[in-house]
């Protein structure tokens, strides 16, 4: 049986919603989206990746994998391999 990992960017205050573009998750007349990209690091990006190497499989919603996957295609990266070549 495998395990299941949560990976989660949340502000003090208890902010989950679009953490990397500002026009990633608007509903709500939420408005403050990309909050989290200022924050970002070598060792933040180093620690995801590792968490998405072939022996691991994703579980995103229909949403988030959508857009993460239109995003990382477009702009090439460090999870771009991952999303296309990994089970989900």
């Amino acid at each position: 049986m495998g395990k299941v990992v949560v990976m989660n960017h949340v502000t003090l205050d208890g902010v989950m919603q679009g953490p990397g573009r500002p026009d990633e998750d608007t509903r709500g007349g939420f408005s403050d989206g990309g909050w989290a990209v200022p924050y970002a690091d070598q060792a933040t990006v180093q620690k995801m990746g590792e968490r998405m190497g072939p022996d691991h499989a994703f579980l995103f919603g229909r949403r988030t994998y959508g857009q993460l996957l239109a995003s990382w295609n477009a702009q090439g990266g460090p999870f771009k391999e991952a999303l296309n070549n990994t089970p989900k």
